[in-house]
């Protein structure tokens, strides 16, 4: 079944304030994960983290065209944000045994106590004790930009869309989940202000 949790402070806004859609690129593939990585203290393989495609980077503004330049660096630390966020709520076992904490880094302050209420919604919740893996089969992001008055990157909309089949005790399922992430910079990171997720595990 889907599951659906509407969080969406700023999305009309952000897009509203925007009379056109100035900037628009295709970036390509994002780096491969390794297929694995040794934990040192244990030993143990986990998942390396999620490579997700950064489909398209815009910008949007009330006038003038914002420099494409200035916009890839701050995608690049969204993609980052987005990337550990998935890993911990749908790749890494390690992450589905501890309850998601990881999840919870990807969020503002102010945020994360609505987050943790959302678990369920954010990544695979109470499927993951059905589920011995997750294999991703598509992850790319569209990030859309709000400048300041000097055309430097404030907020973003961060488009989200997963793909994955997730491996069982003799079975298998699809899995997908999509999200809209309001995101700000805020002590040199882009974390998660707000949100609106669908997902379903299982056809």
């Amino acid at each position: 079944m889907w599951f659906r949790r509407s969080r969406r402070p700023a999305r009309p806004h952000l897009l509203a304030v925007a009379s056109a859609l100035i900037l628009s690129s295709c970036t390509g593939s994002g780096p491969p994960p390794p297929d694995r990585v040794v934990e040192p203290v244990t030993g143990e393989e986990i998942p390396g983290p999620l490579g997700i495609r950064l489909a398209k980077v815009a910008g949007v503004a009330l006038k003038g065209r914002p420099a494409r330049g200035p916009l890839m660096d701050p995608a690049g630390r969204i993609r980052e944000t987005i990337s550990l966020m998935y890993t911990a709520g749908f790749v890494d076992p390690a992450q589905w045994r501890a309850g998601f904490p990881g999840v919870l880094d990807a969020f503002a302050p102010g945020s994360r106590k609505r987050a943790r209420e959302d678990l369920n919604q954010l990544t695979l919740g109470g499927s993951a004790r059905s589920l011995i893996s997750v294999t991703p089969t598509d992850a790319r992001i569209v990030v859309r930009f709000l400048p300041d008055r000097n055309r430097r990157p404030v907020a973003a909309v961060a488009d989200m869309r997963f793909n994955a089949i997730g491996s069982g005790d003799g079975f298998e399922v699809p899995i997908r989940h999509e999200g809209d992430y309001l995101m700000r910079r805020l002590d040199g990171r882009w974390l998660i202000v707000g949100y609106e997720v669908r997902g379903r595990v299982g056809s």
